[in-house]
């Protein structure tokens, strides 16, 4: 798909002159429009992905927490598998791969 970034990097190069010149200042505009879209979508996150992976939890010995994570992330299907996988990784290896958090699983 085509990205939303892209298009408005397109759409405010438009507004530049053909000419640069001294008396110009939509250069200001180019540059903080990034940090305000920035600041709008920080609330976002902050309220709506405040859970850590399901890795991270496993590495703190935390299944319960990395069980929740996995059931709001992965299909019913996968679920138990995924958990189990990296259980058993973080024991035979003591790191978890990062080889079965893939695409494939994902809604």
């Amino acid at each position: 798909g085509f990205s939303l970034g892209l298009v408005l990097s397109f759409g405010m190069g438009l507004g530049l002159p053909e000419v640069p010149t001294i008396d110009n200042q939509y250069w200001k505009v180019m540059f903080l429009t990034p940090g305000f879209l920035s600041l709008i979508r920080l609330p976002f996150f902050l309220c709506i992905y405040r859970f850590d992976s399901p890795k991270y939890y496993i590495l703190h010995d935390n299944e319960a927490g990395a069980r929740s994570v996995v059931e709001k992330i992965y299909k019913e299907s996968y679920q138990e598998k995924i958990v189990q996988d990296l259980i058993s990784q973080k024991k035979h290896e003591g790191d978890v791969s990062i080889k079965i958090l893939t695409t494939r699983y994902k809604k």
